[in-house]
C-alpha cells in the first residue's frame, strides 16, 4: 500500500514528460530515485501494440525483476539509469531523428555540448528507473507545460521527444552510465 499518493489532472502536453518534468519536478527531485512510467501507445505504427508491455515486464513485470532493477542501480552508483532494451521494431529508429535542434536548445541551458554524429542511449518510449542526481538538471530546468506544444499527433519532433534523448547525454554528463535491462524478442 502507498506511504503517499498524489493523483494530478494536468494539460495535454508534451506526452509524459511534460507531467514528470514540469508537473511532478518539484515533488520528485527530492527523491534519491525515481521510476516513470505511462501508458505508452503508439497507434501511428502496429509493430509497436506490444511497447508498453515489453517496457513495463522488463522494469516491474514481477516482485522479482523489480527488486533486481532498484538493487542494480543501489549496488553500483555508478548506474544512473536504468532501462530495458529496445524493442524490436526501433531498429534504425535509435537517432537524434528530427530532435537535434531541439535537443540542442536544451542542452545549451544545462550547459553541456551534443554530437550530432552520435547520440548515448536512451530510454526510447521514456519509461526508465534511475538515480534522481544522474538526470538533475532536468528538475533545475524548470520547465513549464507551457514549454510544450499542445497535442496534436505529433510522432517526433517535438521537445518531449527531444528530452527523451536528452535523458542518456546528461546522465553521461554527469559522470554515470545507463544500463540497458535484457529483454527476450518479443512481438
Amino acid at each position: 500500500k502507498p506511504k503517499n499518493l498524489e493523483i494530478s489532472a494536468f494539460p495535454n502536453r508534451g506526452r509524459d514528460i511534460a507531467p514528470l518534468f514540469a508537473g511532478f519536478g518539484s515533488k520528485l527531485k527530492k527523491h534519491k530515485f525515481i521510476a516513470h512510467f505511462h501508458s505508452k501507445r503508439s497507434p501511428h505504427n502496429p509493430a509497436k501494440q506490444d511497447w508498453r508491455r515489453q517496457l513495463m515486464t522488463h522494469l516491474i513485470g514481477s516482485k522479482g525483476v523489480a527488486h533486481s532493477n532498484l538493487r542494480l542501480l543501489m549496488d553500483n552508483k555508478h548506474i544512473g539509469m536504468i532501462f530495458p532494451e529496445y524493442h524490436w521494431s526501433l531498429h534504425n529508429q535509435i537517432s537524434w531523428g528530427t530532435n537535434y535542434f531541439a535537443a540542442k536548445e536544451l542542452a545549451s541551458k544545462i550547459p553541456m555540448k551534443l554530437n550530432e554524429e552520435r547520440i548515448q542511449p536512451f530510454p526510447a518510449g521514456s519509461m526508465f528507473i534511475a538515480r534522481t542526481a544522474a538526470i538533475a538538471q532536468f528538475f533545475q530546468l524548470n520547465l513549464k507545460f507551457s514549454d510544450f506544444p499542445e497535442e496534436n499527433g505529433q510522432v517526433d519532433g517535438t521537445p518531449a521527444h527531444a528530452i527523451e534523448r536528452l535523458l542518456g547525454e546528461v546522465v553521461k554528463f554527469n559522470k554515470m552510465h545507463v544500463q540497458q535491462v535484457r529483454c527476450e524478442r518479443s512481438h
